[in-house]
């Protein structure tokens, strides 16, 4: 892969202030904040060849500048002391955010070449070049606005009852501002994708995000003394699809993402006759102005009316103290509906890469439009915990999961089936999951703690070969492929973060907090690519060598230093 410099900067300010009066309490929030995030290729001018399935040399082919501002006001107020058929302590509600994004972006800046032995070219000329000759920035304004209402309803001394409402509305989730270019309309249209046109004013907010919640708890003990209770719980909950996946739509808008198809002669439909000349940006630009065939154009398109993704989550526990000791078993299952994913919107399902574009175009357009995909997870929780008392100076909990989670479609572009669904609903995410986290404390009343996980490792997307209609009857993909979701589980993730903090206190309620944290301090890869090729550039009679081997790792998490401070009054 090519180097990166990567510069990311993150301030935030927390102001909370707390009052109480007879029989209620108030909590006054107000958090600013900032987020700057800007990789670039260390190496601007160096192209990227990908011999597929062997290496990547070269530069790095993305450029970003991306930030956040964003001031949020939370106020939540709590009465207690009511009394109806029981006594109750009622919450409510509001959260106030608003977000200023500015974003600028070009992924393939630097001109990307594809190399494949299966391909006529082989590993001497690409078949394939992604470029794009230029970066664009879009700024967005959104508002959210969030309320609730909570009753903890003690029925008896034995059972208490949650009931819940929450109420989410978002002002420009879509971008509702964006009107479709004049030039996209036409194959829009010829596609089907009418919803996707957009004139500035086809975009409505959603109003209708009401998110009910119910829980339980009952103390099963023989005393009633608390020790042995039964809780479980019920609700919906809305989320927002990430802006940096919409934000796609404007981005192609006004910067052409370029796809070059060639052949060593040009006698493959479709394709450009491979030249060296074209090994640079120079003669990349120079098939752009001569508007050559063989080269096509991305359109990223959302449809007007998608909702918000939504969870409904179940739950059901038993929770038991002994002594200073409480251990519980929980039993989950969450069910997921409405994620965003890209498809495409103009492909021909079957062999080859075809596209459907207006009779006569000047220029072949490759269309990625939005869908939904489903997801569900069912787990089993069995923790410890020993609170950190002044007493003794020490605390430590221990949290075993075991999930099975499950989705149909792949992650944020599901690009081997015509339709999320046609996709396998295989597995995701590690089976196994430990996380052991202690307090204790240390000379001149420091305070140490240490966070220690371990996951088996997450499946992996890999694919069983290239051609549907070979004699070994694997089952092919829409788009000329198969693919096997959970076949193989990753490299298990261990990680240990550590930290120390000294607090001073004075006069009534005043404290100032000072901490260190060291993250990931084994400086331990987070592997997030694995060779996936099940067999030898798709020769079925010949596995391949590198198959499971990793590839990459995420740069992100790395070993990392943070000092903080807070101020309480």
């Amino acid at each position: 892969q090519g180097r990166q410099q990567r510069e990311n900067n993150v301030g935030d300010l927390l102001l909370k202030w707390e009052t109480n009066g007879n029989g209620w309490t108030n909590d006054l929030l107000l958090d600013s904040g900032r987020y700057k995030f800007s990789p670039s290729g260390a190496e601007p001018d160096l192209i990227q060849q990908n011999y597929e399935g062997t290496a990547t040399i070269g530069g790095a082919t993305g450029l970003q500048n991306k930030s956040q501002d964003q001031v949020t006001l939370r106020d939540d107020l709590t009465f207690s002391g009511l009394s109806w058929h029981g006594d109750h302590t009622v919450k409510v509600g509001v959260k106030y955010s608003d977000y200023s994004l500015d974003l600028l972006q070009n992924n393939n800046a630097i001109p990307s070449y594809s190399y494949n032995v299966a391909q006529p070219g082989g590993f001497t000329s690409p078949y394939r070049a992604v470029y794009s000759p230029l970066g664009t920035g879009i700024h967005v304004h959104d508002n959210q606005l969030g309320l609730y209402a909570q009753d903890d309803w003690d029925v008896t001394e034995r059972l208490q009852l949650n009931l819940g409402l929450r109420w989410d509305y978002e002002t420009n989730a879509l971008d509702k501002d964006y009107v479709t270019p004049a030039s996209q309309v036409a194959v829009l249209e010829y596609n089907g994708l009418q919803n996707n046109i957009s004139d500035g004013h086809s975009r409505k907010p959603q109003k209708d995000q009401f998110q009910p919640r119910l829980g339980f708890s009952l103390d099963v003990s023989k005393d009633g003394d608390g020790s042995t209770t039964v809780f479980g719980g019920a609700g919906r909950y809305f989320s927002r699809t990430p802006y940096d996946w919409i934000s796609q739509e404007p981005i192609h808008s006004q910067v052409p993402n370029y796809t070059f198809l060639f052949s060593p002669d040009g006698s493959v439909p479709g394709t450009i006759a491979w030249d060296p000349k074209y090994l640079t940006v120079a003669g990349l630009n120079q098939i752009i102005s001569s508007s050559t065939a063989g080269f096509s154009n991305e359109i990223d398109t959302i449809n007007n009316h998608t909702k918000a993704p939504y969870t409904d989550q179940f739950s059901v526990g038993i929770r038991q103290s002994l002594g200073d000791w409480t251990g519980s078993l929980t039993l989950s299952r969450v069910l997921g509906y409405r994620q965003f994913t890209w498809v495409w919107g103009n492909r021909v399902p079957g062999p080859g890469f075809n596209l459907i574009n207006p009779p006569g175009a000047a220029v072949s357009y490759t269309v990625l439009t939005n869908a939904y995909k489903k997801t569900q997870s069912s787990s089993v929780l069995v923790a410890i915990s020993k609170p950190y008392t002044t007493a003794s100076g020490w605390g430590l909990d221990i949290a075993y999961t075991y999930q099975r989670a499950r989705q149909n479609g792949n992650d944020n572009y599901s690009l081997d089936y015509a339709d999320p669904s046609g996709y396998p609903r295989d597995y995701v995410g590690p089976k196994h999951n430990l996380v052991v986290s202690g307090q204790v404390h240390g000379p001149w009343d420091t305070r140490f703690s240490a966070i220690a996980t371990y996951n088996s490792g997450a499946p992996y997307t890999y694919s069983m070969g290239y051609n549907g209609n070979d004699a070994t009857g694997l089952i092919a993909c829409d788009y000329n492929c198969a693919q096997v979701i959970n076949g193989r589980y990753g490299r298990p993730y261990v990680n240990l973060d550590l930290a120390v903090s000294k607090e001073w206190r004075w006069g009534e309620s005043q404290a100032f907090q000072v901490r260190f944290d060291v993250f990931n301090a084994f400086n331990r890869d987070v592997i997030n690519g694995y060779s996936s090729n099940f067999y030898h550039f798709g020769n079925f009679a010949t596995p391949d060598p590198t198959f499971g081997q990793t590839t990459s790792a995420d740069p992100n998490q790395t070993r990392r230093f943070q000092i903080g401070a807070r101020y309480s009054f």
